[in-house]
């Protein structure tokens, strides 16, 4: 299972709950961490796709900028005997593409960045 994990400026969310206080993060479908009610970045990761060890990224279905929908296919990737697509954790705003199309990338590796609200 891949994760992404919210932001507090240069803290992961983890780092940040045990210094708050707050007594613990909410996972949300497509792994990674958010506080309630806060805003914040979300890094968007291969996701794990079983015995695979390097995929492809075909495309990009979205632009930087664009709004988008909690569960949104975000890109799709390649391996060698299928296409997946990689969906959006949160809704929000895509802030960042870490890798172009064509780029080659494992499972967990950071591809883009979204801010969610």
């Amino acid at each position: 299972m891949s994760c992404c994990f919210l932001r507090f400026g240069d803290e992961r969310a983890i780092s940040w709950c045990a210094i708050g206080g707050v007594v613990g993060p909410c996972c949300f479908p497509g792994g990674g961490f958010r506080m309630p009610g806060k805003g914040g970045a979300v890094d968007i990761s291969i996701p794990d796709l079983g015995d695979v060890d390097n995929v492809r990224l075909v495309r990009w279905l979205v632009d930087v900028g664009q709004q988008v929908a909690e569960g949104q296919e975000l890109a799709e990737v390649e391996t060698d005997k299928a296409i997946f697509v990689v969906e959006a954790p949160a809704a929000g705003v895509l802030t960042e593409l870490l890798s172009a199309a064509g780029d080659a990338a494992q499972p967990g590796q950071l591809i883009a960045r979204l801010e969610y609200r």
